[in-house]
């Protein structure tokens, strides 16, 4: 076999190779975590003061998820004249599992959700709230199992 069989060999099964990647990614989905991300990033200036405020408190954010239930506790003096808020659980893999819960107004610091109402799974959880006219912002991952 000469040299010039072997090149074309070898550019067809490249070609080949190529088009079955470009078939494969054209398969595939792409689903951002938020639909309007592009606004938000503009407003991203706001999330990093909220992190900055949230850090400067002496209790931290916690998740847990025991007992029938995903447990989100917040810091005490952080809510206790909360004006706006929402925690929201973003499923990482489906964007159909994702919960948004709005924030009491009552200043309620533990908030008890029902495990039921969960895919189990992986999530990426936000909470934003506004207390006191102050921003609060927490993110984490967070797995339900």
């Amino acid at each position: 076999m000469n040299w010039g069989i072997r090149v074309v060999i070898i550019l067809a099964l490249f070609l080949a190779g190529m088009t079955y990647m470009v078939a494969l990614a054209m398969r595939q989905t792409n689903e951002t975590i938020d639909a309007d991300y592009y606004s938000k990033e503009l407003k991203y200036q706001k999330v990093i003061d909220g992190k900055k405020q949230l850090a400067a408190l002496a209790q931290p954010v916690m998740i847990s998820d025991s007992a029938g239930g995903v447990w989100v506790r917040l810091p005490e003096i952080a809510v206790q004249h909360l004006d706006s808020g929402h925690i929201e659980f973003l499923r990482l893999s489906s964007s159909k599992a994702d919960r948004r819960i709005p924030m009491a107004i009552a200043g309620k610091s533990v908030y008890s959700l029902p495990l039921a109402s969960f895919v189990k799974g992986w999530y990426r959880v936000r909470i934003e709230w506004i207390s006191k006219g102050v921003d609060y912002y927490h993110e984490q991952n967070f797995q339900i199992r």
